[in-house]
């Protein structure tokens, strides 16, 4: 959770503590609760990532990717990295959101690669509401 959500939970669960103060009912005590009914991810889903599309990437440039996502809230970002086996980067973009597919976010990869690389592509996903969800997929070039 980011530093101002958390500001925000603890000024709401102050708020709440006031609210009851000021209306307590005679002969109602009020309880601090020790466990949560629910907790954070409960009320600020995280995106999901669905898939890391990577049927068109051949390594050749001029390939495609795409990333499926789904989210309660609108996606900010999605970032995505090509390394190689050893961990060495070939490229990375920020990805568009496609223009008829809302859920999908893609990008051109243009860096040729060399036949029978393994590349492991890597999406880091973050919505509007700063939950953030990372997801990475393998492939050998053919």
């Amino acid at each position: 959770m980011t530093g101002d959500l958390l500001e925000y939970r603890q000024w709401m669960k102050e708020e709440l503590r006031d609210v009851i103060r000021q209306n307590y009912i005679a002969g109602i005590e009020t309880v601090e609760l020790l466990e949560q009914p629910f907790g954070g991810e409960d009320l600020l889903p995280a995106v999901e990532i669905m898939a890391i599309i990577l049927d068109a990437y051949e390594g050749k440039g001029d390939d495609y990717l795409a990333v499926s996502v789904f989210s309660d809230f609108p996606v900010a970002s999605v970032y995505i990295t090509i390394r190689d086996e050893n961990g060495n980067l070939i490229e990375s973009y920020q990805a568009c959101k496609h223009p008829s597919a809302p859920e999908l976010w893609d990008m051109p990869a243009n860096v040729c690669v060399a036949s029978g690389t393994s590349v492991t592509v890597r999406a880091v996903v973050m919505d509007y509401m700063g939950g953030i969800r990372v997801g990475q997929e393998s492939k050998t070039v053919a």
